[in-house]
């Protein structure tokens, strides 16, 4: 018996220091302290915006390029249309001289237009040496920023939109001998190529809104039409109809602004229409060469 009592008191004494160690072990466990939770939270709400960061710059970017694309394939679209029916200007398989440049006015707001003739109908309209409704076509700037086109005689269709402004300059056969009239400096009668010469094709447009071109506007006769230019040229008197060549340019600008862009560039369109924007929009300036082959060149 005094053995067993013995070992109940062993026993008593272990689970006393069992129960000591574990009360011990409990008193040692912490829980966050406020500071911990505060620092935790700062840095949860830090990878939140820099998340939120990333995805605006990710959308900013998206709105940017997708907008730049839009401008430019309104672009391109518009180009190769003007290109493909101001080539066709003139085309007269029934020989009557109906058909041609008809019309090469400015606008208002010194943008150019072009009005221009062909017998290609639909319908059955082709080829009828007749001039139909649908046969004569206007460009021109319509509205706020689009691109107007005329073709069927119910009036302006919007042919793209964002384009900022529109010139045109013409290079004529006054003479009609088969040739660009140029600049012909030593009167050899050939044009000569730089380094070889100083002379040029004649850039001419409309200025005083008579429908005859008046004015050469490449007059550094370096086949461009830029800041490089003077403001005068020759003055010239030809009519529409011995028009040759057309140089287009067009200037698009996007729908919208680009934060943090500042355009700062110089568009030269046309007749001497130099823009100096200075805003936050992305501006692309195209210029194109047509040859009017149907009018004799």
């Amino acid at each position: 018996m005094k053995i067993e009592k013995k070992n109940m008191n062993s026993i008593k004494v272990e689970h006393k220091k069992n129960q000591n160690f574990c009360t011990s072990c409990l008193s040692n466990k912490r829980g966050f302290t406020l500071i911990e939770l505060l620092v935790s939270m700062l840095l949860g709400i830090l990878v939140i915006v820099f998340i939120y960061s990333i995805h605006n710059m990710q959308q900013d970017t998206f709105k940017r390029e997708t907008m730049k694309l839009s401008s430019q394939r309104n672009l391109r679209n518009s180009l190769n249309l003007m290109e493909t029916e101001i080539r066709m200007a003139g085309y007269d398989r029934m020989e009557t001289d109906l058909f041609g440049i008809t019309d090469v006015k400015m606008d208002a707001n010194s943008n150019g237009t072009i009005t221009f003739t062909f017998d290609d109908g639909d319908g059955g309209n082709a080829n009828n040496g007749i001039l139909d409704v649908d046969e004569t076509i206007t460009y021109a700037l319509t509205g706020n920023f689009n691109l107007g086109r005329t073709g069927d005689g119910s009036g302006a269709h919007i042919l793209a939109d964002g384009i900022e402004a529109l010139g045109f300059a013409f290079a004529f056969d006054d003479d009609e001998d088969g040739v660009l009239d140029f600049n012909d400096d030593d009167a050899d009668g050939e044009l000569d190529a730089p380094p070889g010469g100083n002379e040029g094709i004649y850039w001419a447009v409309d200025t005083d809104g008579d429908n005859i071109l008046d004015t050469n506007l490449d007059t550094n006769k370096d086949g461009r039409i830029d800041l490089g230019d003077g403001i005068t040229g020759l003055p010239f008197s030809v009519s529409p109809d011995r028009i040759r060549a057309v140089k287009i340019f067009l200037l698009s600008r996007t729908r919208g602004p680009d934060r943090g862009y500042v355009d700062h560039h110089s568009y030269v369109v046309g007749f001497r229409r130099i823009i100096n924007p200075s805003d936050n929009y992305r501006r692309q300036l195209m210029e194109l060469t047509v040859k009017c082959r149907n009018l004799g060149l």
